[in-house]
């Protein structure tokens, strides 16, 4: 493809919709794509749908053709009266030569050759306008006038759309709803001035496919589907609505095979869904200014998405770039720098929206600088205002006799990923969910082997409910439940002791890979120990909640205690081993400052982010961002209250990132609320399937999560990235996908586990 694409098992493309051209498009974030493409090394950027606004284009076509052409046969009509009247002249003139001729004397033949001479140009002139008049062809005048505004256009897209080095773009075409005939003949001709831009979707009729197949060169990863919109969409609450029905419409009614990954373009939302209909569904954000909403937009921002070919899975990491927080400061960064003190006073005073010479006056004395507001009189304000009117930075609305921002400025404002990202901080964490300690189709084997090397760069371990499997709905007898599991206390202790076991390896690898580096700078153990030691946040969950039922009051402590006391002796046998040298009581509250429960707040606040942790008790929805907007809304209403009344923190403006699970699906959702973005992550089950789903027609969606976000020093969200696994390890695979399941495969199961947990079977 290019030499870009350096490693055969990978494919990077960046993905965008939604530019909009020439209405809401802002170029500063092409800008912003084009450094994002550079900095991923991605070798495909695809435009799904919306590249143009056809209604509008079409619209201003319209209005400025029939301007033209009613200019054109007024001009045409005045040439026609114009001839008639130099007619009645040049008769007028002729009959009185004629009379002037029978005179006697110079003076009237020399009038009367005067006069044939003025006839003759008359008549000449006549003939000139007539022949103007007539030589007017609407139909070809219109044609011209169609290509000059298609070239004019399309030179304008042409500078507007950035150049990447060794990078094409791939453009799909909404043509019956977004981009319509009129961008169709724009984008081709922009396909011919550029080497870069491929039109994807082209059918023999001429017009285009709104659901094609990118192209790639990938070995071994299949089709990649494009699905734009067929129809104009409707409202929906619930963000993932229209990106289901268009993957639905598309796959109930088509011949293809099942591709390997879609795209859904001209939504406006950002998510994906690991496996929609058994297949890796992303839709893409849109990158114009949103000032109202069609359907379910609500992002504006580009996807990155890496695809990696390994000999055992095919891994797609989905990263979300989110320019909203550059579209919210766009307005100070578009004061100019070389402004003087007056002219700065005023466009701050513009910042918050447009405003009257009295408002302005007001805004400018409120501002800090009272001392230089003192010096403003509303004569200089005027003066400044009509000198930024003239530079074209200002403009003035007699309607509502308001100054604003020209919007051009704003279009033009200089926005970097540099600046956007500076002083921004991040956190990985990897999710687990649903472990159903006790479960008989539990991924325990899987879990061992995967979940350390998974989290072994995360900041932080999340264990989002439900870790054991309880005791209802007969599990003793449906044969749901391992036999050495009858009983809460069992159930806890082995889950104590397999997550001591993963935690421990995590640490482990850990420390192999950042000793050398640590014991450079001179770390002290506790400090090696605190760094290598991942935190662990737990979840209660509604199948532990049962134990309450049985008269039980304190959920998981049994769990929560000795999963403290077997870290706290399993990392002193790992620093002996190691030869660190650190105390008991020193490896104590380590341990004890990394095992942390999720309170009632259903937030945790580390590494500087405050993170929602949810596990409703509720069902799951056909729509699979609908559980993921209630949780955000939730963790929403109750945020403000925890930072000021639990935490006590001034500083804290936002949450970037909401934990969801319970309900077995797995999902991403970034959702809005004033301007910021909340990242949603729901994780499955770490149980391939159970009896009781499998009759109700539910697929389980099961693995882990490796979620990374970036933040800004105002706490909105910049950047997001997710990877679900779902892989499941071979020793696994001979219950989970057994036809009939032996009681030597249950006992033998039974054994892997007390080997870990070495449980009593009674006392």
């Amino acid at each position: 493809m290019n030499n870009r694409n350096h490693k055969s098992n990978e494919l990077c493309l960046l993905a965008i919709s939604g530019i909009n051209y020439p209405t809401k498009h802002r170029r500063y974030l092409l800008n912003l794509v084009r450094e994002a493409a550079v900095r991923r090394e991605a070798v495909i950027v695809l435009i799904a749908g919306n590249t143009v606004d056809g209604k509008a284009l079409k619209k201003e076509l319209h209005q400025q053709l029939k301007h033209e052409v009613t200019e054109l046969k007024e001009y045409n009509r005045e040439l026609i009266r114009e001839a008639k009247a130099k007619a009645k002249l040049a008769q007028q003139l002729s009959q009185k030569a004629a009379k002037t001729e029978q005179l006697k004397g110079k003076k009237a033949k020399s009038y009367a050759k005067k006069a044939r001479e003025g006839v003759r140009r008359l008549q000449k002139e006549m003939k000139n306008s007539r022949m103007e008049a007539e030589s007017f062809d609407e139909e070809r005048f219109r044609e011209n006038f169609h290509d000059e505004f298609v070239e004019r256009h399309a030179q304008e897209l042409n500078s507007l759309l950035p150049s990447i080095p060794h990078v094409n773009y791939h453009i799909a075409i909404a043509q019956d709803v977004f981009d319509l005939p009129i961008g169709v003949e724009i984008l081709e001709r922009l396909r011919e001035l550029r080497d870069d831009v491929r039109l994807i979707g082209a059918q023999e009729d001429g017009t285009y496919d709104p659901e094609p197949k990118l192209p790639h060169q990938l070995k071994g990863f299949g089709e990649i589907r494009v699905i734009l919109p067929r129809k104009q969409p409707w409202f929906y609450r619930i963000l993932s609505s229209s990106m289901q029905r268009h993957i639905s419409s598309f796959f109930s009614r088509t011949f293809s095979p099942q591709p390997d990954l879609v795209f859904v373009g001209c939504t406006g939302t950002a998510i994906y869904l690991p496996c929609y209909e058994g297949v890796p569904s992303i839709s893409i954000p849109t990158l114009h200014k949103l000032n109202e909403q069609r359907s379910t937009e609500n992002m504006v921002g580009c996807s990155i998405v890496r695809i990696v070919m390994e000999k055992d899975r095919k891994r797609i990491i989905c990263g979300t770039y989110d320019f909203r927080p550059a579209i919210f400061n766009e307005r100070n960064l578009a004061i100019p720098a070389d402004v003087t003190t007056i002219e700065q006073s005023v466009l701050r005073a513009l910042i918050t929206s447009p405003a009257s010479i009295k408002t302005i006056l007001f805004r400018i004395a409120a501002q800090d600088d009272r001392k230089s507001a003192e010096n403003i009189t509303p004569e200089r304000i005027q003066q400044t205002i009509r000198e930024l009117v003239q530079k074209k930075v200002v403009v003035y609305n007699r309607k509502s006799n308001q100054y604003a921002i020209s919007e051009r400025r704003l279009q033009e404002t200089k926005i970097s990923l540099e600046g956007l990202f500076k002083n921004s901080t991040s956190l990985r964490e990897t999710v687990l969910s649903c472990y159903h300690c006790g479960c008989l189709k539990t991924l325990y084997h899987t879990c061992f082997h995967y979940l350390p090397e998974n989290a072994i760069d995360s900041d932080i371990l999340v264990e989002n409910g439900d870790g054991i499997q309880g005791i209802a709905h007969a599990y003793e007898y449906n044969g749901e439940l391992l036999p050495s599991m009858f009983g809460y206390d069992s159930q806890e202790r082995s889950l104590a002791a397999i997550r001591r076991r993963n935690i421990l390896d995590i640490f482990r690898l850990r420390l192999a890979k950042y000793s050398e580096e640590l014991q450079k700078t001179g770390a002290k153990p506790e400090e090696m120990i605190g760094r290598c030691l991942i935190e662990y946040h737990f979840q209660c969950g509604n199948h532990p909640g049962w134990k309450y039922y049985t008269k039980h009051k304190l959920i998981l402590g049994e769990f929560e205690d000795k999963l403290i006391a077997g870290l706290i002796d399993g990392v002193l046998a790992i620093c002996n081993e190691k030869e660190i040298a650190i105390t008991y009581e020193q490896v104590k509250a380590i341990v004890e400052r990394k095992v942390l429960r999720v309170g009632e707040s259903f937030m945790v606040s580390t590494k500087g982010f405050t993170i929602g942790i949810k596990h409703p008790y509720k069902g799951r929805t056909q729509s699979k961002s609908h559980r993921i907007q209630d949780v955000v809304d939730f963790i929403w209403r109750e945020f403000f209250g925890f930072i000021e009344k639990v935490l006590r923190d001034k500083k804290t403006k936002g949450f970037v990132l909401t934990n969801v699970a319970n309900f077995h699906e797995a999902a991403a959702v970034h959702v809005t609320k004033f301007g910021r973005t909340a990242f949603g992550l729901m994780t499955g089950a770490q149980l391939k399937d159970t009896r009781f789903e499998s009759h109700m027609d539910k697929v389980v969606d099961h693995g882990t999560a490796n979620a990374l976000v970036v933040k800004d020093p105002d706490d909105r969200l910049l950047y997001s990235e997710v990877e679900f696994d779902d892989r499941i390890h071979p020793d696994d695979e001979k219950i989970c996908f057994a036809g009939k399941i032996m009681t030597s495969d249950v006992l033998e199961l039974c054994k892997v586990l007390d080997l870990e947990s070495k449980l009593p079977w009674r006392y």
